[in-house]
This record gives C-alpha cells, structure tokens and sequence, in this order.
C-alpha cells in the first residue's frame, strides 16, 4: 500500500507539460511514504549529479533532473504499478526528449560524461549498486544528461 501511496504522491507532482520541477518535492514524498533511509539514499543521487563540475545548472536543468529523479523512482520503488504510471512516464520522457533538443552544445554533454560522473558517484558510495542508483544512471544516460 505504501508503494501506491508513493506512486500516486508523485505522480500528482508532475506538471501538465510532462515534467517535474523539483527534486525536493518528489524525494519529500519519498520520505512520507517509504522511509527516511530510502530517501537518503536518492538524495545522494541527486547530490552527485550537483556536485558535477560542469557550470552552474539552470532551471531548465534542475527540472530535467527532478524529472528523471521521478522517472526513477517510478522505476525502482514502484514497478509493480508499472501499468499506472506507464503512460505519465512516457509523457516524461517526450517533455525529456524535447529539452534535450533544445539544449545549446554549451549546455548539452553526452552520456559518455555521464557514464563518468556516474562511475565516480558510485566509488563515492558503497550503496550505489542499488535499484535506485541503476535507475537514476540509466535515464541519465538514456538522455545524455548531467548538471
């Protein structure tokens, strides 16, 4: 029950154009509904994508993140509701494919950057093999995204 719960939370957070805006939200309603460790330890997700050396992010980008912060969590705490949130995913990853179009190449990295940023973020902590973690790398990747 406390999956749905978590699923439906953040489902709620997605805004009309697809997207998420903010991480603190979607990892507020982990807190809530599935524990205070779990929310830990996608907080450290998103703390290693803003600590990334590149320039400072900006919204645009701190939304993209949110969103596949989202999309993550989905995927990892609440895939026996795949068939509920399949299509808000999809809607996520059209809004996703859209900004990444639009990114300047000052702005836009590849997923090989990723694939990096990712691989020191997991040395960094011994929990990052976990579905959380495989999740979150995986759309990263997928998006070729990092902040």
């Amino acid at each position: 029950m406390a999956r749905r719960a978590l699923m439906l939370a953040i489902v709620n957070l997605q805004r009309a154009d697809g997207s998420w805006m903010s991480a603190d939200r979607v990892l507020a309603a982990v807190e809530t509904h599935i524990s205070s460790l779990v929310a830990l330890t996608w907080r450290k997700q998103v703390a290693a994508l803003s600590s990334s050396p590149t320039a400072q992010p900006t919204t645009v980008q701190e939304t993209m993140v949110a969103t596949c912060l989202a999309l993550a969590v989905l995927e990892a705490e609440c895939a026996r509701q795949h068939a509920e949130w399949a299509l808000i995913a999809n809607k996520a990853e059209q809004w996703l494919k859209k900004q990444q179009a639009h990114q300047t190449p000052a702005v836009a990295t590849d997923a090989g950057a990723t694939d990096a940023g990712a691989a020191d973020a997991g040395a960094a902590d011994a929990g990052a093999a976990d579905a959380g973690s495989v999740a979150m790398t995986t759309i990263l990747t997928h998006f070729g995204i990092t902040v």
